[in-house]
């Protein structure tokens, strides 16, 4: 069963702005003028991992980090078009297009990962898409201004990798268990002493002052219960020194 928790908020900016400082970087060493309000934004994973008819890159590591990123398709041509102003060509200079294409799209995949390895690009979707959701630590983000439409989802590993947490935080007990949880706490506890049965319309006509006699016996039952509910029975006990209620 797979732990239920979220990012956070501050986390989740955090680790936005970071990429969007990378993004920045790619940007000066390859892009136009065109690019330079490019920045990364927050997404959403269900528009992130359900897009069809797009090119899909999985990038995922030893330690279990995973990225997924998909684009139009032909963003990699897109690129280079706009890069070399080159934008409308389809035919004379379309082979230098696209491998300009290709390394541009490498040197971005390798800046929004994060690290000096890129592990390799598969095209074999992930077996739990589930991971890439905010209730398993997933974040998804899309990338305006950028000729392509790109869009990133990431697991949790992928989020602590480049945003380890706070060993301080880390380090704190987890939540008690519930009976050590109210062990401490106190609670009253009521003793009601049964006396017989009489009409109800007499029960309503009892007044202050009134005398009832009874033929409660010498130890009568009693009632033991608290604010939540009824406990159980028992009998009191008055040849003892101090009140007593035997439970049955």
């Amino acid at each position: 069963m797979k732990r239920i928790h979220w990012q956070g908020a501050d986390r989740a900016s955090r680790l936005q702005v970071q990429l969007s400082e990378r993004l920045q970087t790619w940007v000066r060493e390859w892009g136009s003028e065109q690019w330079w309000q490019a920045v990364v934004l927050a997404g959403d994973t269900r528009t992130a991992t359900r897009a069809g008819g797009r090119e899909n890159w999985w990038f995922s590591s030893p330690d279990g980090a995973v990225m997924w990123i998909n684009a139009e398709a032909h963003a990699g041509i897109s690129l280079a078009g706009s890069a070399l102003d080159l934008s409308g060509s389809r035919g004379h200079g379309l082979g230098l297009v696209e491998q300009v294409g290709k390394r541009c799209l490498t040197a971005l995949h390798a800046c929004l990962w994060g690290s000096s390895e890129l592990p390799a690009a598969t095209d074999v979707l992930p077996e739990r898409l589930d991971s890439f959701e905010p209730r398993h630590g997933g974040l998804a983000w899309r990338i305006s201004h950028l000729p392509g439409d790109f869009q990133i989802a990431v697991n949790d590993v992928w989020c602590t990798v480049h945003l380890p947490h706070d060993k301080a935080v880390a380090s704190k007990p987890r939540l008690v268990d519930r009976r050590t949880a109210v062990v401490p706490a106190r609670v009253r506890v009521d003793a009601a002493i049964e006396l017989g049965n009489i009409e109800l319309l007499d029960s309503l006509q009892l007044r202050v002052g009134e005398v009832l006699l009874t033929d409660v016996s010498r130890q009568p039952s009693v009632v033991l219960s608290t604010p939540s509910g009824r406990l159980r029975t028992g009998r009191i006990v008055p040849d003892h020194v101090q009140r007593t209620v035997i439970l049955d």
